[in-house]
């Protein structure tokens, strides 16, 4: 039996440019992805009919790897009050005042 190799190729962006482009991109007016205009970013969606964004990443969120040099648990990068903040501020300012209502976020 023959082996056979495979061939990959990895391509790494620079962060800082990946960044610009971004901006440039979601700044550009008006947006070019109509999608923008007719989802509410704010509702809760449910994956498996049951399962938030947070039931999903909570637990890689909630406890990050170890520091490989101390050993020592690093604290949380998110904890559900963080969601519940960011799930708050979205609602209280998503198109709220005139201006924002053909915005793109």
């Amino acid at each position: 039996r023959v082996k056979r190799g495979v061939k990959v190729v990895h391509l790494v962006r620079n962060p800082f440019t990946m960044a610009v482009s971004n901006f440039n991109y979601h700044a550009q007016y008006p947006t070019p992805e109509n999608w923008v205009k007719t989802i509410d970013p704010c509702i809760t969606e449910f994956f498996n009919d049951h399962q938030t964004y947070p039931d999903l990443t909570l637990p890689t969120l909630l406890a990050p790897p170890p520091n490989p040099n101390t050993g020592s648990q690093p604290p949380p990068i998110l904890t559900p009050d963080d969601f519940q903040s960011l799930s708050s501020t979205c609602r209280l300012h998503y198109r709220t005042r005139p201006r924002l209502k053909e915005s793109s976020y």
